[in-house]
Formats: C-alpha cells, sequence, structure tokens
C-alpha cells in the first residue's frame, strides 16, 4: 500500500529543512525518502540510492559529507560478512544456506562466513541445507537470524551430534526359556518369546554393531544371521535368531550403502537395509525350497539417492544358512543445467569452480560433468559476452537430490542496462522484477504475496516499457511509494511521471525532457 502523500511531504520538508550544507545525517531508512526514491541509510549515518553503475548497486547522495556521489563500498557503507564457527562436524555434506539463497558447503569444524555481505540493516537467517552423512548427524544453529549493526557477525553457532541408533531384529522359533542376547559383549538383552526385539543402547552411526548369543535357552540351540556391520542411516532390523530346527536363514552383505534399501524374497520377505555388511531376511526356509532375492525399493536423497544390485541371490536352500547374496550400492550423478535468455555473443560459466561450459545461444544448457547425489552445485559466470551483463538469478547454487537439476536461470542484458540490482544479483529486465520478501531480494517474474514489494527502478530505467529498445522505469508523482512497472505506454504518458537516463538517444519516449530532480538529493533524473 502507498504511503500517504501528506507523510511524503513531511518526511520531504523535514529533510530539506533539516540538511546542513555538505552533511545530512539520517537515522533510518524513511528519512532516505527523496522524490519518491528510497535511499537506504547507512551504517555511517548517510543516505545512499540505488545506482546500477555502481558494484553494489548503491550511490551515496549529495549530502554524504566526505562520501557524497561516491559508489558505496564495504570500506565505507557497512557491507559486512556473515558467518561464525561449526564444531562437532564428522561427516561430509553440511550445507548452510543464508536468506533462502546463498549456499554454503561446509567440509569440516571451524570458522565459517557466506559469500555474500550484507549492507547495514539488512536482516539474515541462517538454516540447514543439508544434514551430514556418513557418519549421520544432526546440526542445530544457534543465533541463526539478526541484522549486522556496523561490524561483521560472527557469533553464528552450528554444532553437530553424531545420531545414534537401535540394533534389533527377529527371533524365530524360540520356544525354550534363558536366551539372552549380547551386543559387542557389554550390552546384554534376555530374549522370553520369539518376534521382534531391540537393545536398549543405542550405536553411533559410523560404528560397528556384533550381536552374539550370550546363553542358549534351555532344551534349543539358535544360532545368529546378520550379525555384524556398521550403523548407517537407521534403526538395524535384519538380524535373525533363528531357533528353529530344519530350516535355515536366507542373507548376505551389502557394501556401498548410504540410506535405506529394500530388498524381497521370493517377492514377499522385506528386509529393510540400512546398514553396512551383513544381513538376513526374517523368514528361514526348509533345505530344499527356492530362494530369490531381489531389489525392492532403492535408496533416496536423503542422504543420497542410489542403484544397489544383487549378486548370486537366487538357488536353492543348502542345509545351511544361505550368507553368499551379494549387494552392491553405488550413488547416482545427475545433471546440472537451465536456461539462458537475452544473451547475444558468447558466455562461460563454470560448476564447482572446475566443469566448464561455454554457451553461444539462448535456450536450455546442461553443464558437461554430472553432480553426484547429495552433493552441491554452484554455477558462476566466468566470462561475460562483450557489451552485455550476465547474471544467474534463479538456483545459482543448491543440492543435487533425486534428479536432474534443469532450474539454473541466467538473464543477460545489454552492459548499458544490465536490469534491475536485486540485492547482488541483476535481474533479466525482460521476464523478471525484483521482489523484496520480508526485506530479503530476490529475482521473480512477479512480486506476489504477503509482504512482498517490488524494489524501487534505478536511473538505469529497469523496467520494460512499450517495446522501447531502452528499458524505462515509471513512477506515480503521488502517494504510491512503489513504482509502478511499465507494460503498456500510457504507463508513461502524462500525467505519469517516469525516472530516464539522460544518456538515451530517446530518454522521454512518451514526452517531455530529461531533466535532473531539484531535491535536496540531486543525481537522479525526470521526464517533465
Amino acid at each position: 500500500m502507498g504511503r500517504p502523500l501528506l507523510a511524503l511531504v513531511i518526511v520531504a520538508v523535514w529533510v530539506a529543512g533539516c540538511v546542513r550544507p555538505g552533511a545530512y545525517h539520517c537515522r533510518q531508512n524513511v528519512e532516505c525518502l527523496v522524490d519518491d526514491m528510497q535511499g537506504v541509510c547507512e551504517a555511517l549515518g548517510f543516505c545512499s540510492f540505488p545506482d546500477g553503475s555502481c558494484d553494489g548497486g548503491f550511490r551515496y547522495g549529495a549530502y554524504a559529507g566526505q562520501y557524497a556521489n561516491q559508489c558505496v563500498t564495504q570500506d565505507n557503507s557497512g557491507f559486512y560478512t556473515i558467518g561464525g564457527r561449526v564444531v562437532g562436524l564428522e561427516g561430509n555434506g553440511l550445507l548452510l544456506r543464508n536468506n533462502g539463497a546463498d549456499d554454503l558447503r561446509i567440509r569440516m569444524s571451524g570458522p565459517f562466513s557466506f559469500a555474500t555481505e550484507l549492507m547495514a540493516g539488512e536482516p539474515y537467517e541462517v538454516t540447514i541445507g543439508a544434514q551430514p552423512s556418513n557418519p549421520m548427524q544432526t546440526c542445530v544453529i544457534n543465533n541463526a537470524t539478526g541484522v549486522p549493526d556496523e561490524m561483521d557477525v560472527s557469533d553464528i553457532e552450528v554444532t553437530c551430534s553424531t545420531s545414534s541408533y537401535a540394533v534389533g531384529g527377529t527371533v524365530v522359533g524360540l520356544v525354550g526359556s534363558g536366551l539372552v542376547l549380547t551386543n559387542k559383549s557389554g550390552d546384554d538383552l534376555p530374549i522370553s518369546t520369539s518376534g521382534t526385539f531391540m537393545f536398549g543402547t543405542q550405536v553411533l552411526s559410523g560404528d560397528s554393531f556384533e550381536v552374539a548369543i550370550k546363553t542358549q535357552p534351555s532344551g534349543q540351540t539358535c544360532d545368529v544371521s546378520g550379525a555384524t556391520g556398521t550403523i548407517g542411516t537407521g534403526n538395524v532390523s535384519t538380524v535373525v535368531v533363528n531357533c528353529s530346527a530344519g530350516t535355515y536363514t536366507v542373507g548376505g552383505s551389502v557394501g556401498g550403502l548410504e540410506g535405506t534399501l529394500q530388498l524381497r524374497n521370493n517377492g514377499g520377505d522385506t528386509a529393510a537395509l540400512t546398514a553396512l555388511g551383513s544381513f538376513a531376511f526374517a523368514t528361514p526356509l526348509a533345505s530344499g525350497a527356492n530362494y530369490a532375492v531381489t531389489v525392492y525399493a532403492q535408496p533416496m536423497y536423503p542422504p543420497r539417492n542410489q542403484t544397489c544390485s544383487v549378486t548370486m541371490g537366487s538357488g536353492t536352500m543348502p542345509a545351511a544358512n544361505v550368507t553368499s547374496v551379494g549387494v552392491s550400492c553405488a550413488t547416482n550423478a545427475f545433471t546440472v543445467g537451465g536456461s539462458v535468455v537475452g544473451l547475444v555473443g558468447t558466455l562461460v560459466v563454470q560448476n564447482n569452480g572446475t566443469d566448464t561450459l561455454t554457451i553461444n545461444g539462448n535456450g536450455a544448457f546442461t553443464l558437461p560433468a554430472p553432480v553426484l547425489s547429495g552433493d552441491t552445485y554452484s554455477i558462476t559466470i566466468t566470462q561475460q559476452p562483450a557489451n552485455q551483463t550476465c547474471s544467474v538469478s534463479t538456483s545459482p547454487t543448491g543440492v543435487v537430490t533425486n534428479g536432474n537439476i534443469a532450474t539454473v536461470a541466467i538473464g543477460c542484458a545489454s552492459a548499458s542496462d544490465p536490469g534491475i540490482l536485486c540485492g547482488s544479483t541483476y535481474c533479466d529486465p525482460k521476464i523478471e522484477l525484483c521482489c523484496i520478501e520480508n526485506g530479503v531480494p530476490g529475482c521473480a517474474t512477479s512480486c506476489t504475496g504477503t509482504d512482498v514489494v517490488p524494489i524501487r527502478c534505478d536511473d538505469q530505467a529497469d523496467c520494460a516499457a512499450a517495446g522501447q529498445s531502452q528499458s524505462i522505469c515509471c513512477g506515480l508523482p503521488t502517494s504510491d511509494v512503489t513504482n509502478i512497472y511499465c507494460t503498456t505506454a500510457d504507463h508513461c504518458a502524462p500525467p505519469h511521471a517516469y525516472y530516464c537516463d539522460p544518456t538515451l538517444a530517446n530518454p522521454c519516449p512518451n514526452g517531455g525532457t530529461c531533466t535532473p530532480t531539484s531535491s535536496p538529493f540531486p543525481g537522479w533524473y525526470r521526464c517533465y
């Protein structure tokens, strides 16, 4: 909703009345509203305004003291790093994310900082994009949200702890009393009846388990299958204690597994594998019976999308347990790509700093090297086309999950009009707006939803109008504090006023003269 005109006038008069020659000190952003142009009250106490010709996207106003009319930089404005420390990390794949977009892969405990710096007053919210695996861990964040206040943020704490899981399985054919199982000769478990069992002491992911019979039941002899392995991503349920005479278990060993794999024997007996090592199906078979082990459900992300295969999976039961079924799992890799719009020339992009692709036209693209499921990708532009500026506006970073990535969007525009500066990224002026949602900027095809507003256009004429070859940024000289994004010529027709770029051949296609504003902060032009 627009700001009332009266309030706007009061602000403008108050600003002008309090200006001292050479310097005007602000305290909040509302004091930097001039000629319907919303500025930012920088950490140094001076107003800055959008300017796409500056690397940081903002330029100080004329009344910013020693910084007057200078581009805002990290040294003079309060661009601050967001970071902290990770402790307890042992697994692979931890991904931190700031404000839902700035992804950072963490490989070891210690200090970290995100690549994208924030201006003073711009909020941050750090979340977990992916938890570490192998071993499985759960990481939590303290001091995850805040606003930089004239200093780098370094107190975000990410604490990781290794997950633990229970070890158990099934007891079959138990009649006698006194059966006692033990795990690693330390955790004893009395068993009184057939059925499922679970040891009371959980085992950390990455640690081993070893189930054995400590005491046989009276009048029976039981044996254990699937008794040893390494804890992975969930509870172990494939240990089988068989006390039924004349029957034998079907099982084997699994390697390379990260996740949960479901096997079936003879189309019905299901075993959910989560650990590396030995396993067995819960239903024993008599000697001479047939067995046929198949994959029922492959592992999926998280933590990884895998394909597992079975060897020596079928045959006829001998008068002994079958332990020769082999299961081997390999992590799948998927391609990373997306689409390019507005490109005229040659563009070079790179994934994860090594995988390079040269793009010569608009449309879909795919990086040559696939990325393993559960691993991250990061798309950067290593070579801009001549006379153009391209930026990755959508999905520049992320995690490869269960399929190919095709959502990376790259927009290109002429160097004289790089598009709408949206935080630290230029949006494609042909198809995107810069939307501010709860204070966080991001490129989108439309600005909709609660607490979502379009960012103001800058003096590079950032929105398309009436099919003009150069974009024109329109705005109402009334109480509306958000500019109108031009879609038809009448949006720029009188009595509407719009910002203009005096370097263009026809900066005011609907009449008027591109004239400097007469506000206390000169440097902007509008058609009058």
